[in-house]
């Protein structure tokens, strides 16, 4: 009797046992693992370096795993045991094996990265930098590479004018080289049939339109005002007129002097810089970008006004935009208003 009892008690109970394991296994593998607030992610970087214990680590120490077991569990059976680098994201809802799989699979989320106000390759490495994997030595050593230069019949003055500012989408662990193609791929699709027929129009190569939209960038911040500046630099290329460009003047004195030189107040002694980037020594446009010029001033450049303008000065009235002239005499108006705002605010420099 007790023999029979026993095995009716173990038929039913192992069963159960069996099914009751198999559910919480279940559970353990499939079920939201993760406690995060509605709406937020955590953002998981994953270098070389590191390993799954690593990552574990990182997830217990932002408190988002709600069974610590259950992870470590799901991850040897799955025998994950080598990390990816790259940039995962964390989200309500994910279940153990959700997880395990995407660090396991390398599954990464690419990301925006926005680069703006840059003058320079040096600003760009340094700004892709702080948003990538890769550090700024070497994104920077990717672009002055010789043999890209060569290739883009570019060097180190005018590689960048291969930059065109935008947003762009990146996997964080991607290679100095590949962002850098990345960027060049966006110069070419930037520089499609109709721009290059809008240079051809003004005599313009993409190179030289570079250059004159980096004077107008640095001449204005303004963009309903960057096509009234370009068509006056426009009419005094055809004119053969100097250009007369103050930033151009400030950028040949900071080669000279240092990059981080900060000019409110071209003098005249400036003026008499002997340098390729000076044009008020130098006829036509300078060698090279003073700027990397953004998407709007190239296409202000291509675009520009058709006026008669030739001469312009920085307008007190109206601070961020100027005033234009045609003739000499009403630009001297114009200078002698500005001279006096600037005595006025004490700006000697």
């Amino acid at each position: 009797m007790l023999k029979k009892l026993l095995v009716i008690t173990f038929g039913v109970l192992l069963p159960l046992a069996l099914i009751i394991t198999v559910f919480i296994g279940y559970g353990w593998v499939f079920d939201n693992n993760v406690k995060l607030p509605e709406g937020e992610e955590l953002v998981v970087l994953v270098y070389p370096e590191q390993n799954p214990r690593d990552i574990y680590q990182f997830l217990v120490d932002n408190e988002v795993l709600e069974n610590e077991k259950s992870f470590i569990f799901v991850a040897q059976q799955k025998k994950w045991n080598t990390a990816k680098t790259g940039r995962y994201v964390v989200k309500k809802g994910m279940s153990n094996d959700d997880l395990v799989n995407m660090f396991r699979a390398g599954l990464q989320e690419p990301l925006n990265v926005t680069l703006n106000n840059i003058s320079s390759i040096a600003d760009l490495a340094g700004m892709a930098s702080h948003q990538l994997m890769e550090d700024s030595t070497a994104i920077f050593e990717a672009f002055v590479n010789q043999e890209f230069l060569q290739e883009n019949n570019v060097d180190f003055a005018t590689v960048r004018s291969l930059v065109i500012p935008n947003t762009f989408e990146f996997y964080w662990n991607v290679t100095a080289d590949d962002f850098r193609d990345r960027l060049v791929k966006a110069y070419h699709e930037f520089w499609n049939e109709t721009r290059l027929a809008q240079a051809k129009k003004i005599n313009l190569s993409p190179l030289q339109v570079a250059v004159l939209a980096s004077i107008v960038q640095k001449e204005t911040a303004q963009f309903d005002e960057m096509p009234v500046v370009a068509g006056l630099y426009l009419n005094r290329l055809k004119q053969g007129i100097l250009l007369q460009s103050d930033p151009t003047v400030i950028y040949a004195k900071q080669l000279q002097e240092g990059m981080d030189l900060k000019i409110s107040r071209v003098l005249y002694a400036d003026l008499k810089i002997d340098s390729p980037y000076n044009t008020y020594k130098y006829a036509g446009l300078p060698p090279a970008p003073i700027t990397i010029a953004t998407s709007q001033a190239i296409d202000a450049v291509l675009q520009a006004d058709n006026h008669k303008y030739i001469f312009m000065c920085a307008n007190p009235d109206n601070p961020g935009y100027h005033s234009f002239a045609e003739t000499l005499r009403q630009h001297n108006i114009n200078k002698e208003k500005y001279v006096r705002w600037l005595n006025k605010n004490n700006i000697k420099r």
